[in-house]
């Protein structure tokens, strides 16, 4: 008997933080390594869609499309000055996961709310990562289970808020450092 195989019903995202060749290595890649990347993705055919239309589409119906989305954590000031002209000139979208305390802050290393509404304007989203980004599984000193979880609903609570108040809204959520639990 013969053996069937289906593609997957999934897409892929790629993440990103800094686009830099002096910030650390672990969370950064260099400019020239980025732009061969947006080159890989459409040598290799991929259509580059949005987060909610590569949820969308992974969830709700089959398809054999090869979808990708692109998301940076952080809000670094490269993803402005040198992954975004890139991407505008391709016209496609992006998200980027904002900790809300980091912005306006006058710290050079973050954007600031005008560069995410410029960058929204020409296809990124906007999304919530948290308002101070910190460990979300590290508890405090005598810290409850109750007000843990208070805790961590605050934290998503005033980022939503402060997105919102900024004109950013998005059912999208990225976990600091990716650490989570079931709680």
């Amino acid at each position: 008997a013969g053996l069937i195989t289906l593609p997957a019903q999934a897409g892929v995202a790629v993440l990103y933080h800094h686009v830099n060749e002096t910030t650390p290595a672990i969370t950064s890649i260099s400019p020239a390594q980025f732009k061969r990347h947006l080159e890989i993705i459409e040598e290799e055919g991929f259509t580059v869609v949005s987060l909610d239309t590569l949820v969308d589409k992974s969830m709700t119906a089959y398809t054999d499309d090869k979808l990708v989305s692109i998301t940076f954590d952080d809000a670094y000031r490269s993803i402005y000055t040198t992954a975004f002209p890139l991407l505008r000139e391709r016209n496609w979208p992006f998200t980027i996961f904002v900790s809300t305390e980091l912005m306006g802050t006058g710290n050079s290393l973050y954007l600031t709310w005008d560069e995410l509404d410029i960058m929204s304007r020409h296809g990124a989203s906007i999304a919530n990562h948290t308002h101070t980004h910190g460990h979300m599984l590290r508890r405090l000193e005598d810290e409850t289970d109750k007000l843990w979880r208070d805790r961590m609903a605050n934290e998503i609570i005033e980022a939503r808020e402060r997105l919102k108040e900024h004109g950013f809204q998005s059912r999208h959520f990225a976990y600091p450092y990716g650490e989570y639990n079931q709680t």
